[in-house]
């Protein structure tokens, strides 16, 4: 599979026109030893899931324990549920095309009018479904249905599609593709870069509540760890920076999240520091940001023993607001190197 399979490049569609990607889901609540008609039941949680991966399928799935009050105590129930998948898959070739499925609980495949696998949950553990069905030049129906019946602490649902259905991205074209966002950041072209990496992105911005969390935590534990003196921290924070920005390219473009990066490349007096650091004084961010990242470009000039460069760094900042005045050390360091 290429690279980003779990960011959704399968080709499904939410309807047979075929103009939006992504699947509709259906969330119930009820306990079945076989797989119900779900037409006949009515859904708790409706949407449209854009990612088809674990993640995201539990993201949709609905909480197997609630807390209530009753006579003045609060207690657990157990609450199984199932989910219904449906979508649209266009086929361009006609040929024999195989699917597999597995999961933890009663799953069943169907596309176009035929059942490709359906499953008894715990044979699933010890091999991986597989099926097959033909498939004409067309729109097909595609349905995905899952009772998650068993131990809660261990609901999965995995389906694999045929290689034809996925959208080619080698690994190439999102190294490419992410050199050509930088290059075109540095030359001041943020608009450019953007659509670029909203196509390395596959859908996912903007970030959902939950990942947006994510991420402003590991931003927050980045600049703690830029602010160490530990060669391991900042391995470690460069780890978390590597991770975010492949797993969401547009945190290129997120001022917020570069500040906090850039101050570690410039603790560890990474080249990538003054590079990022002048392409995201182009970004548009607020006061605050841009003297955080012009404070970083000074500091980088004095490590360098550039003292001219520095000085002009330092007149940008001190037209953003007059008053300000760098921290007082810095500020000596500059006064005794000064000619």
């Amino acid at each position: 599979m290429a690279e980003g399979f779990e960011n959704f490049p399968v080709e499904l569609y939410t309807s047979k026109a075929c103009e939006e990607r992504g699947m509709n889901y259906a969330s119930y609540y009820g306990k079945w030893d076989t797989l119900p008609d779900f037409d006949e039941l009515k859904p708790v949680v409706q949407g449209v899931l854009n990612h088809i991966d674990s993640e995201h399928l539990k993201g949709v799935m609905l909480p197997y324990r609630k807390f209530v009050e009753k006579n003045g105590k609060t207690h657990r129930t157990q609450h199984p549920s199932a989910l219904k998948l449906t979508g649209y898959l266009k086929v361009k070739k006609a040929g024999d095309y195989a699917f597999s499925l597995k999961s933890n609980g009663p799953s069943r495949l169907v596309v176009g009018s035929k059942t490709v696998i359906e499953t008894d949950g715990l044979k699933d553990r010890e091999a991986r479904e597989r099926g097959g069905v033909h498939l004409e030049p067309g729109v097909h129906a595609f349905v995905l249905t899952y009772s998650a019946a068993g131990d809660p602490h261990h609901r999965w649902l995995d389906v694999t599609f045929p290689r034809e259905f996925v959208r080619s991205l080698t690994v190439g074209d999102v190294e490419s593709s992410r050199l050509m966002a930088g290059a075109l950041l540095a030359q001041g072209k943020p608009e450019e870069a953007k659509a670029l990496l909203i196509k390395l992105h596959r859908g996912g911005w903007p970030l959902s509540e939950e990942a947006q969390y994510v991420v402003e935590q590991t931003r927050m534990r980045i600049r703690r760890l830029a602010g160490t003196e530990s060669p391991t921290d900042h391995g470690y924070a460069l780890q978390l920076i590597d991770t975010s920005l492949a797993n969401c390219p547009m945190l290129r473009l997120d001022p917020e999240f570069m500040v906090s990066a850039i101050a570690v490349y410039a603790s560890m007096g990474d080249p990538r520091a003054a590079i990022l650091a002048e392409q995201m004084l182009e970004a548009d961010m607020n006061d605050g940001q841009r003297r955080l990242l012009i404070m970083t470009q000074v500091k980088i000039k004095l490590n360098e023993g550039d003292l001219p460069a520095a000085g002009k760094v330092y007149k940008k900042l001190k037209q953003i607001v007059a008053d300000l005045t760098l921290d007082k050390q810095m500020l000596q360091d500059v006064l005794k190197k000064k000619p």
